[in-house]
């Protein structure tokens, strides 16, 4: 794992930005006219603690994290790693991280269906609409949980797999900042979550046959109709690079206090990645304990918990350790050896030949 970490911008720069700012903030401000049924004095003084509520907040650090990853790449475990993480490090233990799921959202609307066509089917690429909502009011609720300080950090998990969805986050980030209503300042952080390894694949689609959408579903439709999803995702997911991030970098640095950051975990921490730490010079000192935080999660994540999940993998894919790890009852090792067969005749070779730019989406070449 490889970082990049620079400060950028001048006092120039910076200083013209914030002084762009507090004109707008200023302008919003005095856009209304003065109502006459208040003496000018009071309303003058409601302006001014405005202003200064707005000024005392805005410095005290806020943060959201915006997952992206295809489904079954560990996006979710890897949140509740790092949560788990920031608790028990010393120099982040006061952090407080809530998740804001955008499945959660959906399954609350309605209870999934196991799709017989294309209509019925949410997931399929002529319904994005309908998904683009359930992710809206996931990221409004991270929003709101971090304007209204019931947090520090808001994970935001989805896929997030469009460069159309990305550009809305960040504008929506961006349009925040310069609100005169927001009482913070939050800086995006990036954290990529890849999965090219086809048996994390298959682990993973196993687990997702026992989550809230399939509770009530056999093992069989379960697995193919998550396959048939993770099919769609692929034929909409454009992958996050580096292009992106310096073009998101060029457009909304200087839009918050603190700056932009981009982290990336493949395979559970066994492939190697590149993590890209941009700070402004106007980087808090919690800002950079964070940071390097993060940078030390990432970069150590195998050795701290994916080293777990790649054993769990490796027990689950052989015969013979299904086997003894069911020693004393053969009626559920006969069961997890059906299920095992069963998935790898859905999730096979032949499954992720068809996965559209498999390789090209995880940043791997084919061996």
């Amino acid at each position: 794992m490889t970082n990049e970490i620079t400060t950028v911008g001048s006092e120039l720069q910076l200083s013209a930005t914030t002084s762009r700012r507090i004109n707008s903030s200023l302008e919003s401000l005095f856009s209304h006219p003065i109502s006459t049924s208040s003496h000018p004095n009071d309303e003058y003084e409601s302006l001014m603690h405005k202003l200064t509520s707005m000024s005392s907040t805005r410095d005290v650090s806020k943060y959201m994290i915006i997952l992206i990853g295809l489904p079954a790449a560990g996006k979710s475990t890897v949140s509740g790693h790092l949560i788990k993480f920031l608790k028990e490090t010393n120099t982040t233990l006061n952090i407080r991280c809530q998740m804001f799921n955008a499945g959660d959202v959906r399954r609350k609307e309605k209870t999934l269906q196991i799709a017989q066509d294309e209509t019925e089917d949410i997931f399929d690429p002529k319904n994005s609409d309908r998904r683009e909502e359930f992710a809206k009011v996931a990221f409004n609720s991270a929003l709101d949980a971090l304007n209204n300080d019931k947090c520090d950090i808001s994970i935001f998990d989805a896929t997030n797999s469009t460069k159309q969805r990305r550009k809305y986050l960040f504008n929506e980030l961006r349009s925040f900042n310069h609100s005169l209503n927001s009482k913070f300042v939050i800086s995006p952080i990036v954290m990529h979550i890849t999965c090219s390894d086809k048996k994390f694949v298959r682990y993973n689609v196993h687990h997702k046959a026992f989550n809230a959408d399939y509770f009530d579903k056999q093992y069989e439709s379960s697995i193919k109709d998550f396959a048939r999803r993770l099919t769609h995702y692929y034929t909409q997911f454009v992958p996050y690079t580096e292009d992106e991030f310096d073009h998101m970098h060029s457009n909304c640095l200087y839009d918050n206090h603190h700056g932009i950051f981009y982290f990336h975990i493949a395979n559970a921490g066994s492939t190697a990645t590149t993590n890209i730490i941009k700070y402004s010079n106007m980087a808090s000192y919690d800002t950079v304990k964070l940071i390097t935080a993060l940078d030390h999660f990432t970069t150590n994540y195998a050795a701290m918990f994916g080293k777990q999940y790649i054993s769990k993998v490796k027990s689950f894919t052989q015969f013979s350790k299904v086997i003894s790890s069911n020693h004393y009852n053969f009626s559920n090792a006969l069961k997890e050896l059906s299920r095992l067969k069963l998935l790898r005749s859905v999730i096979d070779d032949n499954y992720f030949k068809k996965l559209p730019r498999f390789y090209e989406i995880n940043r791997i070449l084919e061996e």
